[in-house]
């Protein structure tokens, strides 16, 4: 029959197994809290906060399994014989008697002796084979508080941190900022690039290094359109890398850790102003003023007057003003000789004035003005024709101012208020008509004064009868 060990060897083997094993499942806790926490933040991988917290539930219930299954007291032995070889000996030795079939008399004294001894030797050991297992534990607290902490209120990610902490590597560099060739303008020189930077479309940014730059060089330019990896070129010792500026964007330096946004302006067409003449009659001698303003953002290059005749539908074209010079703004009264023009006597004209500019990269960018529609009318005729209404104007006149003589004086107000209608046109068309002389300007006055005296006298000469 195999006798146990004695109440107080597997007390004390029990005390020292659990104590075993909740040092051992701790420092396994600590170890796998601290990986876990440096993985989330980190960031490696990309998890959502859920499952982090699921995969530290996973590890705590794996460590508490383990554990268990690995504490024995013949895995107490080993640890116990590297801090007291006799006592380990001793257990060992009661065991293996424990677990031997009983022997005789004197056998059973010799246990019985060295089990007394034992007891007596670990009640002296009190604790000193294993060191205090609060200390891993008190560890695995504060690391599992620090890790939902982090879950609970997000991560910080500490790969972005350090490489914005990193110090980037001081490379030799300038940029070259090139303009389009319609502007005129200088290039230039960056010894570093400012954070933003605005610039006109059709621009060329070059950018020079004295050294090669890192293998591993991401630098590009990304817009809504398009994504552009910065391409080097090496030559005489330096790498060079271009970019056209087409679109607005964001430009990525990595070596110098650095983004910078470009807003591209593009050129603007000509900003044009034109007030067409308010004429009741236009003729084909006539010159008309025409108001002009015209303004670009960087330059002009032509202001034209065109015009087209509804009956051939054919359009002609007059230069009003071109530009050698850089000229952003120009204002003039335009006068449009229609004598020196194709127009002749009854046309129905359209015109219109266009103003460009100067861009040779993405235009010209051409303004055109609003639409002024008149009739060219023959001065010749209209001249002819105040004349003619002149004639008769004064003839009528003479036939009323005859009827006073007569005894029964008939009623003229009809023909009066006749009069006074061709007499008030021929005041209002006399001034648009050059040929028109002075004297015969002044004889329309002098009807209308003849019409009134005859009024006058009609009244005086109207009770006697």
């Amino acid at each position: 029959m195999v006798s146990p060990p004695s109440g107080t060897l597997r007390t004390w083997l029990r005390r020292q197994q659990w104590r075993w094993t909740l040092r051992r499942a701790g420092v396994t806790s600590v170890a796998g809290s601290v990986l876990l926490l440096g993985l989330s933040l980190l960031h490696i991988p990309e998890l959502p906060r859920w499952q982090w917290g699921v995969l530290d539930g996973l590890l705590l219930v794996v460590v508490a399994w383990a554990a268990w299954l690995g504490s024995s007291p013949e895995r107490l032995l080993p640890r116990i014989a590297q801090r007291d070889y006799a006592l380990a000996e001793a257990l060992r030795t009661e065991l293996e008697l424990a677990s031997a079939p009983s022997g005789n008399e004197l056998h059973e004294q010799f246990r019985e002796q060295h089990r007394q001894q034992l007891e007596s030797a670990l009640q002296n050991s009190r604790n000193r084979c294993f060191p205090r297992w609060h200390l891993p534990w008190l560890i695995v607290v504060v690391v599992q508080g620090v890790l939902v902490f982090s879950l609970l209120h997000g991560v910080p990610n500490f790969r972005q941190l350090a490489a914005l902490v990193s110090t980037p590597p001081e490379i030799p560099q300038t940029y070259r900022l090139l303009f389009p060739a319609y502007l005129n303008r200088p290039p230039e020189v960056f010894p570093t690039l400012p954070d933003s930077l605005e610039v006109p479309q059709g621009s060329r940014l070059e950018i020079t290094l004295l050294t090669a730059p890192p293998y591993d060089d991401e630098s590009s330019f990304s817009a809504a359109v398009e994504f552009r990896p910065l391409r080097w070129l090496a030559g005489s010792g330096r790498w060079s890398a271009s970019l056209t500026l087409e679109n607005s964007g964001t430009l990525r330096l990595d070596w110098r850790r650095q983004t910078v946004e470009i807003q591209v302006r593009s050129d603007e067409p000509p900003l044009l102003v034109v007030t067409w003449p308010s004429l009741p009659h236009i003729f084909d001698m006539s010159t008309l003023p025409v108001d002009l303003l015209a303004e670009d953002d960087h330059a002009l290059k032509q202001i034209v007057l065109h015009y087209r005749i509804a009956s051939n539908g054919r359009s002609y074209r007059e230069i009003v003003q071109s530009f050698e010079d850089r000229f952003s703004s120009h204002q003039e009264l335009f006068e449009w000789s229609l004598s020196a023009s194709a127009l002749r006597a009854g046309d129905n004209v359209t015109a219109w004035v266009e103003a460009s500019d100067q861009d040779t990269l993405h235009g010209p960018h051409v303004t055109r003005s609003g639409e002024f529609t008149f009739v060219v009318e023959s001065q010749r005729e209209f001249h002819e024709d105040v004349l003619r209404r002149l004639r008769t104007v004064s003839r009528r006149l003479r036939e009323l101012v005859n009827v006073l003589d007569l005894r029964d004086l008939p009623d003229t107000e009809a023909e009066e208020q006749r009069i006074l209608g061709i007499l008030l046109d021929l005041a209002a068309d006399a001034p648009y008509d050059p040929l028109l002389s002075e004297q015969l300007r002044g004889f329309i006055e002098e009807l209308r004064r003849q019409l009134r005296h005859y009024q006058q006298q009609r009244e005086q000469v109207a009770p006697k009868s």
